[in-house]
């Protein structure tokens, strides 16, 4: 289900609740299944992935392609600003020097 929680001159914001009758094991395989189907089509249709509760981990796999050739201007801002990658590592679909974080 889902509800209308801002509205906008330019589109509004959706809040999503997921349910299905998954096995205890297979919920997080479910879940990301369910969010990356939801993030290919807004990003198909040049919708926003994120609010103004930003991206966070959940939808930073996103980053890169709802950003297309505006994503390498963040990666070098986040370098000239955090040049040892310790402010956030992992957020906003960003490099980390410490590895890739789990989503």
């Amino acid at each position: 289900s889902a509800h209308q929680s801002h509205a906008y001159t330019d589109g509004a914001c959706l809040y999503f609740s997921l349910r299905g009758d998954v096995e205890r094991g297979r919920r997080r395989e479910w879940y990301r299944a369910a969010w990356d189907a939801a993030a290919q089509v807004l990003i198909r249709h040049g919708a926003a992935i994120s609010h103004h509760h930003g991206v966070g981990l959940l939808r930073s796999p996103y980053m890169e392609e709802a950003l297309g050739s505006g994503y390498p201007t963040l990666v070098a801002v986040k370098q000239a600003l955090d040049p040892h990658g310790i402010m956030n590592p992992g957020k906003l679909g960003l490099p980390s020097p410490f590895g890739t974080v789990a989503h």
